[in-house]
């Protein structure tokens, strides 16, 4: 989908570029297959179909179904897409082009091999053009040779190692491989070796349970024992009892209050006396 939204969206800007063009230079439509091929978005073949379709210039068209026919009529068992082969058969196109109804015969070739001529398959039979067909006639005369020989296919990497573009490929292979792999386990190590740099493991100075805590996450002030919610003091990488606001020590209560006992011992002598509180607040009312 993004691809085909990219082509959109390249041809709505070779479109918007092209109608620029045609307003500065009159306002008047280019008629020619040269001026057509000027503008921004056409290329030779575009140009070719527009002028000999829509303005009867008797020009060629080569795409791949006109390949196919020129290549078994004429027996060309090159590769075609190589530069030379290619300015071959745009000569031969235009050697053959009706002068008369040019756009007609460019279409006709290029149906002719779209439904004739096919990549896999040659329909001889029903070919009109089959007795000037050099291919067929070298089919029927060496049993090694195929009309769907012509022409030369050539493989995906072949053509690129022919072509010098292999070595580049493979270059962007391995570079989309080394983004696509190495830079997330980079990043994984990278963070394992702060994670690892940033833990404090230890137990805990009032319980003695061990866990670990993010240097980070400290606060400035004393940490809390996740296990018995003790004060602590974190220094470099070890975890010292806080002496100040431990509560584990026990509490101490105003003197006044060291004779009051709130416990009852039945059968036997308390060590100091008991004061009846409840009398005595009798007594001062």
């Amino acid at each position: 989908m993004r691809c085909g939204q990219a082509w959109v969206t390249t041809e709505k800007r070779f479109l918007l570029e092209g109608a620029k063009k045609i307003v500065e230079g009159g306002g008047e439509f280019p008629k020619t297959a040269s001026s057509l091929h000027t503008i921004n978005g056409i290329g030779r073949y575009a140009a070719g179909a527009i002028a000999s379709i829509a303005f009867g210039e008797a020009v060629p068209v080569v795409d791949g179904n006109v390949v196919r026919v020129i290549s078994s009529l004429n027996a060309i068992s090159e590769n075609p897409k190589r530069s030379k082969i290619v300015q071959t058969f745009w000569k031969l196109a235009k050697q053959s082009v009706d002068p008369l109804r040019p756009g007609d015969f460019n279409q006709g070739v290029m149906e002719l091999g779209a439904t004739v001529c096919t990549p896999k398959s040659h329909s001889c039979a029903k070919c009109p053009i089959s007795h000037q067909c050099r291919a067929l006639s070298l089919s029927m005369m060496h049993e090694s040779v195929q009309v769907v020989d012509y022409p030369l296919k050539v493989e995906i990497l072949a053509y690129l190692s022919m072509s010098g573009h292999l070595g580049w490929l493979l270059h962007a292979i391995v570079s989309s491989w080394l983004l696509a792999v190495l830079v997330p386990i980079v990043g994984i190590g990278v963070f394992l070796w702060w994670a690892g740099r940033d833990v404090v493991r230890g137990n805990c100075p009032n319980c003695e349970n061990e866990f670990q805590v993010f240097k980070s996450m400290l606060n400035e002030d004393v940490q809390l024992c996740p296990f018995c919610s003790q004060p602590f003091l974190v220094e470099g990488n070890e975890f010292i009892k806080d002496s100040v606001k431990s509560s584990n020590q026990p509490t101490r209560y105003d003197p006044r209050f060291d004779n009051f006992s709130f416990r009852r011992n039945k059968g036997k002598n308390p060590s100091v006396p008991v004061v009846d509180i409840e009398a005595e607040v009798r007594d001062v009312e």
